[in-house]
């Protein structure tokens, strides 16, 4: 009964301050909204469990190959895997996987699809069914058969159809349940791995203990950990490197981990992270404004605190009381924070962040607006962080005002108080936040002001990939060269693209020595620098007449030279590549030095690259790039129709302007960046409104005192000076404490920077200006009022 009465009673009264309840529920609104945001975010790629059949015992299998210390890459060859699978003891099965763009025909327009080869145990493995028909057996994995699982988003399309999968006839047998997408994340098609040497055009595919391009999974048997299976599988390390050495110098080990901790990327985890403790200073800046309101407006209710007091309330009575109106204005704040976390959900998804480059993607969980869903796990973290919140900021003001002294009512502004420090807190969190957003707003603008060798605009890109058993080399060159005499204006190839981080990777000898040198190989059409505008600054270009009878000629880049040749002209020089680039020892020799290109990111520095002409090294995977007079949308119709007039059943795929591209490259960045802007704002915003409120109502407590100095002949302008001086002292020990606490907070940030220092001064120096800036100004409105009370009325106010 008595908490009913209290009930009543906390909402009658909010209801006769609207205004002060509304600053109140938009405090809370803002603080439990990015709060909840951002956990929807966090469950969404950290926490929420694989949706699988008891996710928590698959594991991620990797086999690491690491050279002079640093990690190569991580994959697994076919005789490899098959040894691990018959020597392992701690999994109940293993299953291998690779994920592959195929072209699809033969349903309605060719495309292009995400496909999965897929051993047989790859479904038990993750304890996924057919929805309809079946999925592999045993035998498919020993016996090359052209069979295909579907996803059922796909089997709208193709059921009951045979489709092409790269030129092949596949019969379906099954669709899989919904939104089953594979360990990729993306797939539609599945197929056995058996037609692997198929699909890649590769007859050694499955045979050649060096060709390392697939994946592996498990699931663990009763009772065995991850850290007992990992001690296990590495046991077997030196028995399958016997049977299947690793090539030169390369050292391999087998890894075993939680398959969620897998898919997710370490720079996507540091930087929710990060975010997740930069809406908590959110929430506390709330609180404490909300803290700071409820105190000074306790004030102008200790007339009335002191009549219940009078009139026998206890001080339990009056501490229930003012936690009931804390619990009301939390949950109505709680209700408004769950609209505000939708759209800040929606706002962080938009931004769309890179994964890190180097980061496997067929594992990866992105920020993805599907998956990121206000689920009862969220609503429930809602409902918990405002029942904290109502503790944090009502809990100190119920104390206060059951101590208020029946006879005696003493105000004073400039006293050290619980406001003060409240406000002083305010002060240094928001400093932390405006700190660490201002590094990274810094490192984002330097990033995007970094030269990147080529000029983005007006570029229109796509990809097509030339089915290897349709064409071969020589077939490859022919349709290219026409594809470019097809299409009008300014057109080029290239098998990578600047910023996509798809270099194609191989090592590289000075005239005949032993190739050692890490090089990213780019074959591109002749017009290729003209179209991405990448300058001469040695030599000659690549020309028409560089041809497969022709001398092998390459160019090389500035840091090419720099690295290879220092101190010397390398025009005319010789270098050798790898086996996959020409016969072992061929020599190419270096026509030209072209300007340097970003192609991994534009954070990382530029490495020895080397260009080599589509004429002298057909390629069947390549970028096309079209330079435009406006806008680049103009060109993909034309691209496509250059194509289709070529092949019908070629997929045009990564239609996109390259200054997509380029954003995306920052994405990430600008991911944190923006966040950490927007949180910072709210936080400021909060802390304003609070010391706004505070220093309103202490104005209007001291009224009389004012009308009293006015009267004894005070200044207006004396009165706005010693307010306003009272607001800044406040906002100089707030700067003062949160200078340390910015540092602090700044050092997770070191990782994620550009160009700009981990608490860097200048930084530190303009935020904190800004922040007593705006402290003034939230002081100051309240100041010039006070200025302009009427001595008599102030005389006569109680």
């Amino acid at each position: 009964m008595t908490g009913t009465l209290n009930l009543r009673y906390a909402i009658r009264v909010l209801l006769k301050s609207p205004g002060f309840s509304l600053v109140a529920v938009v405090t809370l609104a803002l603080g439990i909204g990015v709060n909840t945001a951002m956990f929807t975010l966090v469950n969404s790629v950290l926490l929420r469990p694989l949706p699988y059949r008891d996710p928590g015992r698959l594991a991620a299998i990797d086999q690491a190959y690491t050279m002079d210390g640093r990690e190569a890459f991580r994959a697994w060859s076919y005789p490899r895997f098959e040894d691990f699978r018959r020597l392992n003891s701690s999994f109940e099965s293993v299953a291998a996987f690779a994920a592959v763009n195929v072209s699809l025909t033969g349903a309605a327009d060719p495309e292009q699809v995400k496909t999965e080869c897929v051993s047989s145990a790859y479904f038990h493995v993750l304890g996924a069914d057919a929805a309809k028909g079946r999925t592999f057996s045993a035998d498919e994995d020993r016996t090359p058969q052209a069979v295909a699982v579907i996803s059922d988003k796909l089997s709208r399309s193709v059921m009951g159809q045979t489709i092409r999968l790269n030129e092949i006839p596949f019969t379906v047998i099954g669709v899989l349940p919904r939104d089953f997408r594979g360990v990729s994340g993306d797939a539609d098609i599945w197929v056995p791995m058996a037609m692997a040497p198929a699909i890649y055009d590769n007859p050694k595919r499955l045979t050649n203990a060096r060709s390392y391009w697939h994946q592996v999974i498990g699931r663990l048997r009763d009772q065995v950990s991850f850290a007992q299976a990992n001690a296990a599988s590495r046991a077997l390390d030196p028995e399958i490197q016997k049977a299947h050495p690793a090539p030169g110098r390369m050292q391999e080990q087998t890894q075993v981990g939680s398959l969620l901790e897998a898919k997710i990327d370490p720079a996507l985890r540091r930087s929710l992270l990060v975010l997740s403790g930069a809406v908590g200073f959110v929430l506390l800046v709330a609180c404490a404004s909300l803290a700071t309101l409820l105190l000074g407006r306790s004030m102008a209710r200790q007339r009335e605190t002191a009549i219940r007091i009078a009139l026998g309330a206890t001080r339990s009575m009056l501490i229930r009381q003012f936690l009931t109106e804390s619990v009301v204005l939390a949950l109505t704040g709680a209700v408004a924070g769950l609209a505000i976390a939708h759209w800040g959900v929606d706002l962080a998804a938009s931004l769309k962040p890179g994964l890190a480059r180097g980061f496997w993607s067929s594992y990866a969980r992105a920020v993805d607006r599907d998956a990121a869903r206000l689920d009862l796990w969220v609503v429930a973290f809602t409902v918990g962080i405002s029942m904290l919140t109502a503790v944090l900021f009502g809990l100190a003001p119920a104390f206060k005002a059951s101590r208020v002294n029946v006879s005696q009512h003493l105000h004073n502004l400039r006293r050290i108080s619980l406001r003060n420090a409240l406000i002083v807190a305010e002060v240094a969190l928001a400093l932390a936040l405006l700190a660490g957003a201002g590094m990274m707003i810094g490192s984002l603008g330097n990033l995007l002001h970094t030269p990147v060798g080529f000029a983005p605009d007006r570029l229109a890109t796509a990809h097509i990939d030339l089915p290897a058993r349709r064409y071969k080399p020589g077939q490859v060159m022919q349709f290219e060269e026409r594809l470019l005499a097809a299409i009008p204006g300014q057109a080029a190839l290239a098998n990578s693209l600047p910023l996509t981080g798809q270099s194609e990777a191989t090592a590289l000898g000075i005239e005949h020595a032993e190739p050692a040198q890490n090089t990213g190989v780019h074959v591109v059409s002749p017009g290729y620098f003209a179209v991405m505008r990448i300058p001469l600054r040695q030599g000659r270009w690549l020309t028409a007449a560089d041809r497969a009878q022709s001398p092998n000629v390459v160019l090389i880049n500035e840091t090419a030279a720099r690295t290879l040749f220092p101190g010397e002209n390398p025009i005319g020089r010789h270098i050798n590549l790898a086996s996959d680039w020409g016969p072992p020892g061929e020599l190419k020799e270096i026509v030209g030095v072209v300007g340097d290109v970003k192609y991994e990111s534009m954070e990382s520095p530029v490495g020895v690259d080397v260009y080599a002409s589509y004429l002298q090294y057909p390629y069947e995977l390549m970028f096309i790039a079209v330079r435009t007079p406006g806008d680049p949308a103009g060109a993909f119709g034309e691209i496509r129709l250059a194509v289709t007039s070529l092949d019908r059943d070629l997929p045009v795929t990564g239609v996109m302007p390259m200054q997509d591209r380029f954003d995306a490259a920052a994405s990430r960045l600008r991911f944190v960046a923006e966040l950490l802007g927007v949180f910072a704002g709210l936080a400021v915003l909060l802390a304003a409104l609070g010391i706004y409120g505070v220093v309103s109502y202490s104005v209007a407590a001291r009224t009389r005192e004012i009308g009293i100095r006015m009267a004894l002949g005070a200044r207006a302008a004396t009165v706005l000076r010693s307010i306003a001086v009272d607001g800044l002292i406040l906002a100089v020990a707030g700067v003062a404490i949160g200078w340390p606490l910015a540092l602090w907070s700044t050092r997770a940030l070191a990782s994620m920077l550009y160009e700009v220092k981990s608490g860097d001064p200048r930084i530190l120096a303009a935020v904190s200006t800004l922040l007593v800036l705006i402290t003034l100004a939230a002081s100051y409105l309240p100041a010039r009022r006070a200025a302009r009370v009427d001595p008599m009325i102030a005389l006569r106010h109680e």
